[in-house]
């Protein structure tokens, strides 16, 4: 479902992601456990793999998507879970904050942010953090809907689906991850 050699998916992520990927605020994501069994990190590759295969879904049907915001969105959508830990002492609070403090972790990534991907971010829990604030784009439907949808796969341990996106994922950062960042992006 998700082959790494299409470089419909390898080409906008090394276009649009390799600077947030090769990041110290993203890479520490690889050492911080998310949805049990995952990383914040791997799943936001998951993410991105899923949004960007919805939004070529889109595009054959004439439904145009602004693959830039959705591969910055993808990968951003929860850098406010970092350090969860020390942040949050719920994991509903966790779940309506982190969406803002991802926003800010965003902004020192990608200081020229436009609305769009502050909107992809901000609104990625719709409706699980505060129901009056659906995506307001396209590009924010797509990740929140590629975001459930990883996060469901992750939760129910789908056997071949996590077996196969492992995989992709791991091309995906041997691709992007720069070689002097590989070794820091290992999990402990």
């Amino acid at each position: 479902m998700i082959p790494l050699e299409n470089e419909d998916i390898v080409d906008p992520i090394m276009k649009y992601g390799k600077d947030v990927i090769n990041s110290d605020i993203f890479r520490s994501g690889f050492h911080q456990r998310h949805h049990m069994k995952m990383t914040v990190a791997d799943h936001s590759m998951d993410v991105t793999i899923t949004a960007l295969k919805i939004s070529h879904a889109l595009n054959r049907l004439h439904i145009h998507t602004d693959e830039k915001t959705i591969v910055e969105g993808a990968l951003c959508h929860d850098l406010g879970i970092l350090g969860r830990d020390e942040k949050f002492h719920s994991n509903h609070e966790m779940s309506v904050m982190h969406p803002i403090l991802s926003v800010d972790e965003t902004k020192k990534l990608i200081p020229d942010m436009d609305e769009k991907l502050e909107g992809v971010v901000r609104r990625h829990m719709w409706p699980a953090s505060d129901i009056t604030m659906p995506p307001n784009s396209k590009e924010g439907l797509i990740v929140m809907l590629a975001d459930k949808y990883s996060a469901t796969c992750e939760f129910m341990a789908i056997a071949v689906g996590r077996r196969f996106k492992a995989k992709a994922r791991e091309e995906l950062c041997d691709i992007c991850i720069e070689p002097t960042s590989a070794a820091a992006a290992q999990p402990a």
